[in-house]
């Protein structure tokens, strides 16, 4: 994904200016089975259920049960960047926001891996973290699936977000690792076949497919990581509701990939003490 990260201080003032939701009580619309229509009538007390909407809006982003707990994304996302602070690490970022999903993007300062955490107000207070990749020359952030055995990637309470010491341990040992399949993904040269597999998989539209499989015939070679950059430029062509949705499709996109790529260069990645397992 394509994407400036700000500096602090514009970080923290878009997560200050991150919309507020309120719970509702909601009424259902009773239609007879001749379908005729007979009124709202109160949604019964036994099942509790109500609206989560945008403050001072009343369209519907979601119904939840009794039990939810509004977790306001503020809240999320300060948890994070005042651990930063605490610690006097400095950092950039961003946020993104579509109706009800929302989204930030943290890096601190000398570091290429990241923290992504997202949050949905149909989720009851859970919010996802995860890591990404950053390249300040083209600014394109790419999501890492989730890592077994380095960090769940639920977090049920504000006071779990992850910890400022231990991020940046995880960064370090994520970046590690990361250098490890990046440098063996230069190396890889692809074959005409292994690029209609990864086309097929990676669900590419086949015009656009088709141009990778030019640039290996017209240049002669064609490397793994030059498929990963292009394959991610051309999921960005794509038309979508927000960048929110943009991120989600190439979150999905990443996820596909790079368990693909483990498995055909396992052997390889091995010998150089590769250890990261993708959920």
């Amino acid at each position: 994904m394509k994407t400036v990260l700000f500096d602090k201080a514009t970080l923290k003032e878009q997560i200050n200016q991150q919309k507020l939701f309120s719970l509702v009580k909601v009424q259902v619309e009773h239609i007879d089975d001749d379908g005729s229509n007979r009124g709202y009538k109160p949604q019964p007390n036994k099942t509790g259920y109500k609206a989560v909407v945008e403050s001072g809006d009343f369209e519907v982003i979601a119904m939840v049960k009794p039990r939810y707990k509004l977790l306001q994304f503020a809240q999320g996302y300060n948890a994070l960047s005042n651990e930063l602070d605490a610690q006097g690490i400095n950092y950039t970022g961003t946020t993104l926001y579509h109706f009800g999903k929302g989204a930030m993007y943290i890096l601190p300062d000398g570091q290429k891996t990241g923290v992504a955490l997202y949050n949905s107000v149909d989720k009851t207070n859970a919010i996802t973290q995860r890591f990404f990749i950053y390249d300040q020359a083209t600014q394109q952030l790419y999501l890492l699936p989730e890592i077994k055995g380095l960090i769940s990637s639920h977090r049920h309470t504000t006071n779990s977000v992850t910890k400022a010491t231990d991020l940046l341990t995880w960064i370090a040992q994520i970046t590690q690792q990361f250098d490890i399949i990046q440098t063996e993904m230069i190396k890889y040269q692809m074959t005409e076949d292994m690029i209609k597999e990864l086309n097929t998989a990676l669900n590419l539209p086949d015009k656009k497919g088709e141009t990778l499989i030019t640039i290996l015939k017209v240049n002669g070679s064609f490397t793994l990581w030059q498929y990963f950059t292009e394959a991610f430029k051309i999921a960005q062509e794509r038309k979508v509701k927000s960048e929110i949705h943009q991120a989600i499709k190439e979150d999905r996109l990443s996820d596909t990939f790079f368990k693909i790529v483990v498995e055909k260069l396992n052997a390889t990645l091995k010998a150089h003490s590769f250890i990261m397992e993708f959920a």
